[in-house]
Parts: C-alpha cells; sequence; structure tokens
C-alpha cells in the first residue's frame, strides 16, 4: 500500500522492513534459527524499521516536534522479554 502514496525511497525503505521480516519469519520456520538468534533476527527488522522512519521523516514529515518514540513495544530490558520459571508442581498428598 505504501507503493501508492508514497516516494519511491520511503516505499524502497518500508519494503525492506517487511524483506526482513520474512527473512526472519522463515529462519523461525524453518528451524534455521536458535531462541539466542531471535535478538539478533529481531535487531535486523528493527534496524529496518528505524531506516524506514528516517526517510519518511525527512520526506513526510510536517514542521513540529518529533515523537519521542515510534512503536509501542516494550524497552529490551522489560520484563515482557523473560521466559517465566515454570510453576512447581504440586506435592501429591495421596
Amino acid at each position: 500500500m505504501v507503493s501508492l502514496v508514497a516516494d519511491y525511497d520511503v516505499a524502497h525503505a518500508a519494503h525492506a522492513i517487511d524483506e526482513q521480516i520474512w527473512r526472519t519469519h522463515l529462519a523461525l520456520v524453518r528451524e534455521t534459527s536458535t531462541q539466542e538468534r531471535w535478538f539478533e533476527l529481531r535487531d535486523l527488522v528493527e534496524g529496518r524499521r528505524q531506516s524506514f522512519a528516517g526517510v519518511a521523516r525527512r520526506r513526510l514529515a510536517v514542521p513540529g516536534p518529533v515523537p519521542s518514540r515510534l512503536h509501542g513495544r516494550p524497552d529490551p530490558h522489560d520484563p515482557v522479554w523473560t521466559r517465566p520459571e515454570p510453576p512447581t508442581p504440586l506435592p501429591d498428598n495421596g
């Protein structure tokens, strides 16, 4: 859809995000990626997203304050990214 309304640079940057998401998805589905690589793969998508934001701001932004955030994803150190410990089994009282 971006290709319909944006110039070449903005559309190219948007397509780069989409391509990286596809590559990440396929790596995960094909099990060529381990859990440890998830952060590396996520960072590749994030890099493309930041590149897109820069291009879009230069080409499309109107005067005014720059948003402090471009996404709602929790900070990398947020506990949401850690795996919870499995529950402790209840003792068998039988």
